[in-house]
C-alpha cells in the first residue's frame, strides 16, 4: 500500500474514533433550531389528528434525523475531501472505527452493549451512517472535479 494511501485510511480511522463526539457537539448545538421546526408539526399532528405521545415520538425521531442529515453530513464531506483515490474503502474503515468507537463508549453505559445494540438499531443510526457515505461520495466527486479542471487550466 502506497503511503498516501496508508495517510488517508489513517485519517478515515481517527475521523471513526473521534466522530462519535463530534456528532454528539454538533447534534447538542443543532438541537434547539431543529426543535423549532420540529415542534409545528408535532402540534399539528396532536391538535389537528387527535395522535398522542406513541404515535408522534417515532415521528419526530425521524424528523430529527432527517434534519441532522447536514450535520452528520460535515464528517462524511470532510472525509471525501481528503481522499484522493478508494473512498469506498476509506468509507468503511471510517465506519469500522465509528461503530468499534461506539461499542466500547457504550460498555460504560448503564445498558452497556445491550445499549449499542439498540442503538443500532435505531433507523436514525443508519440514516446517520447514510448520509456519512452520501457526502463522503459528494465531497470525493468535488475533489476530483477540482483536481481534474485545475489541471486542464
Amino acid at each position: 500500500m502506497a503511503k498516501p494511501r496508508l495517510m488517508e485510511m489513517g485519517f478515515a480511522l481517527a475521523l471513526g474514533v473521534c466522530a462519535p463526539w463530534v456528532l454528539a457537539w454538533l447534534s447538542s448545538h443543532t438541537f434547539r433550531t431543529q426543535a423549532i421546526i420540529v415542534e409545528p408539526v408535532i402540534i399539528l399532528f396532536h391538535k389537528r389528528y387527535g395522535w398522542n405521545l406513541d404515535q408522534i415520538r417515532p415521528l419526530s425521531r425521524m424528523l430529527f434525523a432527517i434534519l441532522s442529515i447536514p450535520t452528520d453530513g460535515l464528517i462524511g464531506l470532510a472525509l471525501g475531501l481528503l481522499v484522493t483515490q478508494q473512498w469506498r474503502a476509506c468509507w468503511f474503515a471510517f465506519l469500522g472505527a465509528f461503530l468499534i468507537t461506539q461499542c466500547i463508549g457504550s460498555i460504560e453505559s448503564p445498558l452497556g452493549v445491550e445499549g449499542f445494540l439498540w442503538t443500532v438499531l435505531l433507523p436514525e443510526f443508519w440514516l446517520t451512517l447514510l448520509a456519512t457515505f452520501v457526502f463522503t461520495f459528494i465531497g470525493y466527486r468535488v475533489r476530483k472535479f477540482y483536481v481534474s479542471s485545475s489541471a486542464r487550466a
